[in-house]
């Protein structure tokens, strides 16, 4: 119950701080601007809104994601209002998980607001796109190629895993920012995020047999305990599907990763909350 309190307490207000909804404007402008690109054919139009969609989505949830997870911890520490709710019944645990449970539904908020505006974009590009050709080029665009761009369910799972890798990186401002100021914390989550967007390099280099054992063992240590946020990097997999095999077994897998290591980042948070002097 004490979780549940401070996750709504948390939510109204991250839902009302001006850097956020100024970026969740923004954003929500780039993707509907994205109507007005100029007509290169329907099918070249499609994938340009689509992975600019996509593209928008990503850099304001990061940004969204990193600005209120760094400021969940250290504003109750400075209004100091952390001193009256831990002296009521209400543990470490429930005070450090009822932050990031309010902090993940005021992300699920933003980038579902961005994911529908997006979606119904993308529909409303394909029957616009298809007139122009006509009416400009007399070029008739099939019906059949037309309804699939309607309702893409591939743009909806892309939202979904878009939202899974920030709720990932919250986890891990979390952890960050019980020992290390907002400051450093911004700085040092935006280099774990392009860290771990790399993963793939580093397992490669990993993967190097001319490269000398403590190389090895440096980039094991990357790849093994940085976040593979590769592995949710979704357009080029939903824009061109082909190149996955099994699509529920990928998004199935990239879910498991995702709850696995959100409990364990959020045992070590725990751990360290427990050890910090408030």
């Amino acid at each position: 119950m004490a979780i549940w309190t401070i996750a709504k307490t948390t939510v109204g207000e991250a839902m009302r701080k001006k850097v956020l909804n100024v970026c969740l404007i923004v954003a929500l402008a780039m993707i509907v601007l994205s109507l007005s690109f100029t007509q290169l054919g329907f099918r070249q139009d499609m994938t340009v809104v689509k992975a600019l969609g996509l593209f928008v989505i990503m850099l304001a949830g990061f940004i969204i994601s990193v600005l209120m997870s760094i400021s969940l911890i250290p504003t109750e520490i400075e209004r100091r209002t952390i001193y009256t709710i831990l002296s009521k019944p209400v543990s470490r645990v429930e005070f450090l998980l009822g932050k990031y449970l309010g902090g993940i539904i005021t992300l699920f908020i933003n980038i579902a607001l961005m994911g529908t505006v997006f979606i119904v974009t993308v529909a409303i590009k394909a029957k616009l796109t298809a007139v122009q050709l006509g009416s400009i080029h007399g070029m008739q665009v099939g019906e059949e190629v037309i309804k699939p761009q309607l309702f893409d369910p591939s743009l909806a799972l892309g939202v979904v895993l878009i939202y899974l890798q920030f709720v990932v990186l919250a986890a891990v401002v979390m952890l960050f920012s019980t020992f290390l100021t907002p400051t450093v914390n911004f700085f040092a989550s935006s280099a774990f995020y392009v860290v771990g967007s790399a993963a793939n390099v580093w397992r490669t280099m990993y993967m190097n047999e001319k490269a000398s054992v403590f190389v090895k063992v440096f980039y094991w240590f990357i790849s093994t305990f940085v976040a593979n946020f590769d592995r949710y990097s979704v357009q080029n997999k939903l824009i061109h599907p082909e190149e996955v095999a099994s699509m529920p077994a990928y998004v199935a897998a990239i879910l498991a990763y995702s709850i696995l290591y959100c409990i364990l980042t959020m045992l070590v948070a725990v751990l360290c909350f427990y050890r910090k002097e408030v």
